[in-house]
């Protein structure tokens, strides 16, 4: 059985290790932008940065004390509103969670701070930590992650240490943290992120001389290394921010080497896949978003990169899931639901006539008794010379009403010819 499983690892592996496109990129600019509402300045000192499920992107300004919100990609990113004025001092990092909620962690005060839905408005509901070592406590915390169920995690610079807390009675409380191992793991704890399917934490350590990416279980227990100090191919200097992306390979803000680099997950060995670097200077925080695109954020130009990730069509679907890799698609159209999207598909509605010589290469499989190509229900519903899109709510229900009448009538007439 292990003897089986090894070419289907290795199968694993090398799906993972490539853009699904043959020759294509895994990253390219796309845009940049500063704080709002013109976009075209620099932050005053900016921090992390995170995506909701609408694709919305929030940044820290570290700087300004306030975190800024800008709408998706897709809406140009539009400058939306600040949050968090006159609550936190120096925000370093924000996390939205599955539901919306932003996590922010605020260094000046020692605490992470917490804020509702920006649908709602995004006001206060909590916050918690404090200055001190003990458990509950926390010193210059900086980065902050959140998972699927309600847990907070955040890292600690001064105490060394990454904590976590969960939802009890309104309020977050203590579970437990890692960080005290001799020797330690780390100095300079940065970016964490976690593992959807194995529940094990990546931790950067921000060193230019023990600059890694080191992989952690649930109770954190070190369990190896992604990437160690250097400036080649797979290593990195003074990494910061972690990221996820859909596939589960890991993208690492590489500060000291001023660049992106994306490896497979830990589960299928940490190979390095490739790294990005065009015009980077000195990257904080990245993120994956919706539509294939990747948020940097780049302290040495205290602006926000959008870069396209994995997506050599630009049709917003990452190519590892594109049903016409290298042809745009981007409702990932496909009207005979075979493996093939219809840009990239001979016989785009599967009846057996190619598209070129189809009367109707748009239709969908059904009944042809005259074998002209076209469905019969299609030529059915076109006789019938009404709208179901224009006039009254009631001429439109009327309409559709003819309509399927007529194609009951063409199915009935072309099983009496089959």
């Amino acid at each position: 059985m292990r003897r089986a499983l090894l070419p289907l690892l290795a199968a694993l592996v090398a799906v993972l290790a490539l853009p699904a496109a043959a020759g294509a990129e895994l990253m390219a600019a796309d845009f940049s932008f500063g704080p709002g509402p013109k976009l075209d300045g620099h932050f005053v000192q900016v921090g992390g940065v995170a995506t909701d499920n609408a694709g919305r992107v929030y940044v820290a300004d570290t700087g300004a004390g306030r975190i800024e919100v800008f709408d998706s990609g897709e809406a140009g990113n539009a400058y939306l509103g600040s949050i968090g004025q006159g609550t936190v001092v120096r925000p370093v990092d924000v996390e939205v969670d599955l539901r919306n909620r932003i996590f922010v962690t605020d260094e000046g005060r020692d605490k992470v701070v917490e804020f509702d839905t920006l649908n709602k408005g995004a006001p206060f509901m909590r916050e918690w930590g404090g200055s001190g070592t003990e458990l509950g406590k926390m010193s210059s915390p900086r980065f902050v992650f959140t998972d699927t169920t309600g847990l907070a995690f955040n890292t600690e610079a001064g105490n060394v240490r990454v904590q976590w807390f969960a939802p009890k009675d309104k309020q977050m409380v203590p579970i437990s943290a890692f960080g005290t191992a001799d020797p330690p793991t780390f100095n300079n704890p940065e970016g964490l992120t976690l593992d959807p399917a194995t529940r094990q934490f990546y931790v950067s350590n921000a060193s230019t001389t023990d600059g890694a990416v080191r992989v952690y279980d649930s109770r954190g227990f070190y369990l190896g290394q992604v990437a160690g100090q250097g400036s080649g191919p797979g290593q990195v200097s003074s990494p910061r921010g972690l990221s996820i992306d859909p596939l589960g390979r890991l993208i690492v803000t590489d500060s000291g080497n001023n660049r992106i680099d994306v490896f497979t997950p830990w589960a299928a060995g940490s190979g390095f896949i490739g790294s990005y670097g065009d015009g980077l200077q000195s990257p904080f925080d990245v993120q994956f978003a919706p539509g294939a695109l990747v948020y940097v954020s780049d302290a040495g130009s205290n602006t926000v990169k959008r870069l396209h990730y994995d997506d050599g069509d630009r049709d917003g679907v990452l190519d590892s899931f594109d049903n016409c890799p290298g042809l745009s698609n981007p409702d990932q159209s496909n009207m005979d639901r075979d493996k093939l999207g219809d840009p990239c598909d001979a016989d785009a509605d599967g009846d057996g006539v190619p598209n070129e010589a189809d009367k109707c290469p748009t239709s969908r499989r059904g009944p042809d008794a005259n074998h002209d190509g076209c469905s019969d229900t299609v030529a059915a519903r076109r006789s019938v010379n009404c709208s179901t899109k224009t006039g009254s709510s009631q001429a439109r229900h009327a309409c559709a009403a003819r309509k399927r009448a007529a194609v009951r009538r063409a199915l009935r007439v072309a099983r009496a010819r089959l």
